[in-house]
């Protein structure tokens, strides 16, 4: 049996730092900067997690982990 948080293993998680994502997912910054995130190139980035990134913003970490897993999920076509 699958734990559950096995299904998003390669996938951003709250936990993750911002800068991590951003390195491994670089579609993730068109959602920080859809939410008015300065997230891509700050300097608190490599020392911040997704919670705090979006706690800081008044952001329900858990809706943005999801909307960075839907955009990273499916790269654009090219």
């Amino acid at each position: 049996m699958m734990c559950e948080c096995a299904r998003f293993e390669n996938q951003p998680s709250p936990h993750d730092l911002v800068a991590e994502i951003l390195i491994r997912w670089p579609g993730a910054a068109a959602v920080f900067l859809r939410y008015g995130m300065a997230c891509p190139g700050c300097v608190m980035a490599p020392m911040m997690t997704l919670a705090e990134a979006a706690e800081s913003y008044e952001i329900d970490p858990a809706c943005l982990a999801a909307e960075i897993r839907l955009t990273t999920a499916f790269p654009p076509h090219t």
